[in-house]
């Protein structure tokens, strides 16, 4: 039950008689408008309407938890009291005109527990309203009467609750009215949808290039660095140095033709260079046949070394 609906659950209270002690009093002088509203404990009437429910039943008032206490003299009295004590609203509806509303004392006498109070204690539900649209009957007025509401024909009718054994059921059903089409509401359209969308298929798309991009500098960087790895893993070939150790009697066993060098390299004096044996150390150095001046000289130096070896 919203606030909107509550509004439609007002109705005029006309009189509020107070019976007990066989006596009956009028505790308001006044019409007044009240609300049903099952959402809320007390009732919360006028300040003179109060006064004369703490006459009656001799109620104290509770400044620290503003609640009527109601001690155990006044229930014991209460208790011998032939009939018990009740109290009859009298109500007035543009649709059901005027009703009695009559609610035994046992509907007033609730229990207040901690930490409400400090001990259990038996109170009144009855509140003082500060202004006229205070004025509310809450759920103890409900414990002895009813309501049926019509909120689509805006009208509902308060009766009396009948506490009969065996009673028979009877339920009548409330049908929308013809004229009315019951729609639910729908969202205003969001100009901003269409705009957020893009954003976040612009982002996605950035997001994928980006990562294509990642991806290809990482295989460039990959291929790369392995390339150098495999070009340092391979091999490198050193020439074949020449041992320093040679003698002067081995040079002159190769020079003179008697020995052959180590290298598997050989050749006789006087005869044309050749290329040497795939290999060699001398197999990178290229060879060319000797012209006739090279001749020449090649014969010069290769008297004085046999002019050397006779010495």
């Amino acid at each position: 039950m919203n606030a909107e609906d509550i509004q439609y659950l007002t109705v005029g209270v006309t009189n509020i008689v107070i019976s007990a002690a066989g006596q009956k009093v009028e505790a308001s002088s006044a019409p007044f408008n009240v609300s049903l509203d099952s959402t809320l404990p007390y009732l919360w009437l006028p300040d003179t309407v109060c006064q004369e429910f703490v006459e009656t039943f001799n109620l104290s008032y509770d400044e620290t938890t503003e609640l009527y206490f109601l001690s155990e003299t006044v229930l014991a009295a209460v208790a011998a009291q032939n009939p018990s004590p009740s109290v009859t609203f009298t109500l007035s509806s543009p649709l059901s005109g005027n009703v009695d509303i009559t609610l035994p004392f046992a509907a007033f006498n609730l229990t207040a527990r901690p930490p409400l109070v400090t001990n259990t204690t038996q109170y009144f539900p009855l509140k003082k309203a500060a202004n006229s649209s205070q004025y509310v009957l809450g759920r103890t007025f409900f414990q002895s009467a009813y309501i049926i509401a019509d909120f689509e024909r805006h009208n509902f009718s308060v009766s009396q609750c009948l506490f009969e054994a065996n009673a028979p059921e009877n339920l009548t059903p409330l049908y929308p009215p013809k004229n009315i089409t019951i729609t639910t509401p729908q969202p205003p359209p969001s100009s901003s949808g269409s705009s957020t969308n893009g954003g976040v298929i612009a982002g996605v798309v950035v997001g994928i290039l980006g990562a294509l991009i990642i991806a290809v500098l990482f295989l460039w960087w990959w291929r790369r660095r392995r390339q150098r790895r495999v070009r340092s893993d391979w091999p490198v070939q050193e020439p074949a140095e020449i041992d320093g150790n040679i003698n002067a009697k081995e040079m002159d066993a190769v020079d003179s033709g008697r020995a052959t060098p180590t290298n598997g390299y050989k050749r006789s004096w006087g005869s044309p260079p050749r290329s040497p044996p795939i290999g060699s150390p001398f197999s990178e150095l290229e060879v060319n046949p000797l012209s006739e001046m090279d001749a020449n000289v090649y014969h010069e130096l290769d008297s004085a070394l046999k002019g050397h070896s006779a010495i």
